[in-house]
């Protein structure tokens, strides 16, 4: 709250309507309530909902609120961002996806089909995307599952969709140029083009459910998502698919969508075909094509070293949003890291433990190391004298709130000067366990084990895959060719995204 006079004037006023807003919130309880500078109060309330539960409540809390004489009113917090921000990111996707990549992927598609079999693929996708989403909905009553999911299952889809109709259609209609009938003609389609789907899928699958072994709740449902989509696509691809093909695919292919003159040419394996004469200029020189190929997926992965992970700052966030423009009121107050400030939590190991002197020489020095630390704008005790300590006095927590995002270099140094140095140094009683928590720390145990694991990650699927492809291939260096244009591909894409977002 920002008030046109002093701040503590209106303290009662902003604690009665914080309390207002405490009611509709279940398990909610109002921590504290202070001036954090001459002109803004705030009222912090916290609650056992998990965040995204919370945020369900914010128009409720923001009603209870209402207005205050002489004074601007917020509410702000991960959970009131995350539930405004939800209307903007679900108009994005769609935006994204139902106005841009269907539309592309459609033409596209037009282009290369060239008659009405361009459908084959959107009906694959419109069996193979709900049935996968109804598997995953199942899933997700026993496990955590992202909220980004359904937009996972959906752009995989789409695409194994396209790739794998694609491969079987065109393998389908070379066996009827050749003048064999439908039947044999599908028999020898899936004989190969379906044998490719089957190992392509099966490859899919094994790289994606991989995921399931980070230890982060969250990316392990990305892998069974990524598990089951190649899946059912699989049973889609052997079974949809040729039952399409023989019953409708001719009758697709009667209403051109582009002139029959481009189409002829297309299959006409003359030296005018254009994919024809780049292929023999290829062989001519394949040292200089594969050099040069191979400098321009080196120089595009060249990026992939300035990668930062983590999560976004909130720096980038929409203004407009009325919870934003709470946070960014807070920030010039406090600092930067006001709304994910650093949470210390003592233990001490038994009920009354805090009465121990050592117990408290032990959190009063790591209080004052905080306070005297150069990237700390504030230490904050919830107006409980140096600290908050719970009924049975065997808990003791505080806040430290940075002068940086907690997204930054700045606040993940502070997370590792707190655990590696200021905490034990701090003195505490044997026993006793000092826990750093916060969007800061939070990002750095994330990062730590998502990506400590990435390096096995990362050799379990080349593996795999390769033997994988030994088995299709019956063949050694095929399958590690591959496997090196892969990685080369994939570090090129990073590249390109890495160069794009600096």
């Amino acid at each position: 709250m920002r008030t046109e006079g002093p701040a503590s004037e209106v303290v009662p006023a902003v604690e009665q309507a914080a309390k207002r807003a405490t009611a509709e919130l279940p398990t909610g309880k109002l921590a504290d309530v202070r001036p954090v500078s001459d002109t803004v109060v705030a009222a912090e309330i916290v609650s056992q909902l998990q965040p995204n539960d919370a945020g369900k409540y914010t128009e409720e809390m923001r009603a209870a609120i209402g207005s205050i004489e002489g004074a601007e009113t917020w509410l702000t917090g991960g959970p009131a961002i995350s539930e405004d921000l939800m209307p903007v990111f679900e108009r994005d996707l769609i935006v994204g996806e139902l106005y841009i990549a269907v539309p592309i992927a459609l033409a596209i598609l037009v282009f290369i089909f060239g008659t009405l079999a361009f459908l084959i693929p959107f009906v694959f996708a419109t069996v193979a995307i709900p049935t996968t989403l109804a598997l995953v909905w199942v899933a997700a009553h026993y496990m955590d599952m992202g909220q980004t999911v359904q937009n996972l299952v959906t752009l995989i889809g789409l695409g194994i969709a396209i790739d794998y109709s694609l491969l079987m259609v065109y393998r389908y209609r070379d066996e009827l140029r050749a003048g064999r009938p439908k039947d044999e003609a599908i028999v020898r389609t899936m004989k190969f083009a379906g044998h490719a789907v089957i190992f392509s899928g099966i490859a899919v699958a094994i790289g994606l459910a991989l995921l399931m072994l980070v230890p982060v709740p969250e990316i392990k449902g990305y892998g069974l998502a990524g598990l089951l989509i190649p899946l059912v696509s699989i049973a889609c691809a052997t079974t949809l698919l040729p039952a399409i093909l023989y019953m409708a695919e001719a009758k697709l292919d009667r209403v051109r969508l582009i002139p029959k003159r481009i189409l002829e040419r297309r299959v006409s394996q003359t030296e005018g075909n254009f994919w024809v004469r780049h292929a023999h200029r290829v062989m001519r020189r394949p040292a200089l094509f594969a050099t040069a190929a191979l400098v321009a997926l080196l120089a595009l992965a060249a990026p992939v070293s300035a990668l930062d992970l983590g999560p976004g700052t909130q720096e980038k966030l929409p203004n407009d949003i009325t919870s934003v423009q709470g946070l960014r009121v807070l920030q010039n107050a406090v600092g930067d890291g006001a709304l994910n400030p650093f949470e210390i939590v003592i233990d001490t190991g038994r009920p009354g433990g805090f009465d121990v002197p050592e117990a408290k020489l032990g959190e009063g020095n790591i209080f004052r190391s905080l306070a005297e630390d150069p990237e700390v704008a504030s230490v904050s005790d919830f107006g409980q004298g140096s600290q908050y300590v719970d009924p049975s006095r065997r808990y003791v927590h505080f806040q430290a709130v940075g002068k940086h995002d907690a997204a930054l270099p700045e606040s993940e140094a502070l997370v590792d000067r707190l655990r590696d140095e200021i905490v034990p140094a701090a003195g505490l009683p044997e026993g006793a366990q000092a826990y750093v928590g916060g969007q800061a720390a939070f990002r750095v145990d994330f990062l730590d084990q998502t990506y400590g694991t990435f390096p096995w990650l990362v050799a379990a699927v080349l593996i795999f895959t390769y033997f994988l492809l030994l088995r299709a291939f019956r063949s050694l260096l095929l399958p590690l060719k591959a496997i090196v244009l892969n990685l080369l591909s994939i570090g090129a894409a990073y590249g390109l995204l890495v160069a794009f977002f600096k």
